[in-house]
């Protein structure tokens, strides 16, 4: 075991999530969208106590204090299996609870990305429903959504003022958010690149 890592014997687990150009590609296909904040899904998510042992860490708040090890009882980041771990309950969530929240289930099912959600829909009282059934389908997880956004201030309106303690969550409409890592602007839906166009200060032939 010496020289290796504890990610070095865990199972990674099958791929669960969908691709992420497919998961972009279906977003935008929709005239009003959401994006949304799974906040802190792995601590959500207990770990069987069988494999806590594995997930033991020393601590001590200076060198003359005797040493204290600890487990970790949730999903750690970072670890091979933790996305599997979180994808796998998510899918799980869905078979036990979904047949009661039915606009929800494909939600889960092919539009979150990790920690992300992301739907959308041409009828804005469908999606506020859409969104209303993730919310409490999540919640029988328990699982929050937060960080509300959105190209319509319409779909966020009443987020702000039905549940005041997310109305600090919820980003204005002319901020930038990333989303899977690409910037978009709610307000003109659109992406925005940045690309690095400095050349040599000398051009070459060749350059």
């Amino acid at each position: 075991m010496n020289g290796t890592s504890l990610n070095d014997h865990l199972l990674v687990g099958p791929k669960l999530q969908q691709d992420l150009p497919a998961i972009l590609l279906r977003w935008r296909q929709w005239r009003f969208v959401y994006a949304a904040d799974i906040v802190k899904m792995f601590r959500q998510i207990l770990v069987n106590n069988l494999n806590t042992d594995f997930q033991r860490i020393l601590w001590r708040p200076s060198c003359d204090t005797p040493i204290k090890h600890f487990r970790l009882l949730t999903v750690t980041y970072g670890l091979a299996p933790a996305l599997y771990l979180a994808m796998r309950v998510l899918k799980q969530l869905s078979l036990e609870e979904g047949s009661d929240y039915p606009a929800a289930v494909p939600i889960l099912r092919d539009s979150v990305y990790v920690d992300d959600a992301l739907f959308g829909g041409d009828d804005v009282a469908s999606l506020i429903e859409c969104r209303e059934q993730l919310t409490v389908l999540l919640q029988r997880g328990g699982f929050q959504l937060l960080k509300w956004a959105s190209n319509s201030p319409e779909l966020l309106r009443d987020l702000a003022t039905r549940q005041t303690d997310m109305e600090d969550h919820l980003l204005q409409q002319d901020e930038t958010l990333k989303i899977l890592g690409i910037s978009w602007l709610p307000h003109d839906d659109t992406f925005r690149f940045q690309v690095d166009a400095s050349f040599p200060v000398t051009p070459t032939k060749r350059s």
